[in-house]
């Protein structure tokens, strides 16, 4: 799914599997209102052209199970970004790091040690840090790092070896406001590398 915050508009393709093919449906999201109390906004079927529209205020119609579970799922989103809990950047979903970070480490629990992964895309705005439910190789983790993006880690061992990585020895930072991260930077350069649930 991809939203353009500024022209309020959102785009998503469904899936449908069956035993005997995969189809898929693009549809567009025209939002008119998005506030913590109320979503209001119409979904296109790109193929067809046929409308839908949806109000959280009112009563829910009944239109296909594909279009009204999007809309649900779109209305949800759109909820969680008006109320200042996750925002889209380049096109990922990016949550506040005090609602991503137990659900990440709920699954990195149920996962099998020699699966695991201990990296997330992390970025700051203004004094918040978001973290991105997609997890990255080692690999990944160590080229966003190079190129100054943020990372959150799973542990303060796996951040100092990110940070490390970059460039030894790395530098250890307590939170500096309540909310805040304890972090390692790499010896020459500001990233940062997070860790642990904020303060």
């Amino acid at each position: 799914m991809e939203i353009e915050t500024e022209s309020a508009q959102a785009e998503f393709t469904i899936i449908e599997e069956n035993e005997d093919e995969t189809v898929s449906s693009t549809f567009t999201a025209d939002i008119t209102t998005a506030t913590e109390d109320r979503i209001v906004f119409t979904i296109t079927d790109d193929l067809t052209g046929e409308s839908y529209d949806y109000d959280s205020d009112a009563p829910t119609e009944s239109f296909a199970v594909p279009i009204a579970f999007a809309g649900v799922a779109l209305a949800a989103l759109l909820k969680t970004i008006a109320a200042g809990s996750a925002i889209v950047l380049g096109g990922v979903l990016m949550y506040a790091a005090s609602i991503a970070i137990p659900k990440i480490v709920a699954a990195y629990n149920r996962t099998k040690a020699s699966t695991r992964r201990s990296y997330y895309v992390a970025w700051r705005k203004g004094k918040a840090t978001y973290v991105s439910g997609f997890v990255l190789t080692d690999s990944q983790a160590r080229t966003r790092a190079r190129a100054n993006g943020d990372t959150w880690a799973i542990s303060s061992s796996r951040a100092q070896a990110l940070a490390n990585w970059v460039s030894s020895p790395a530098r250890h930072h307590v939170a500096h406001f309540k909310g805040a991260f304890h972090h390692w930077h790499p010896r020459t350069t500001e990233v940062h590398c997070f860790y642990g649930y904020p303060t």
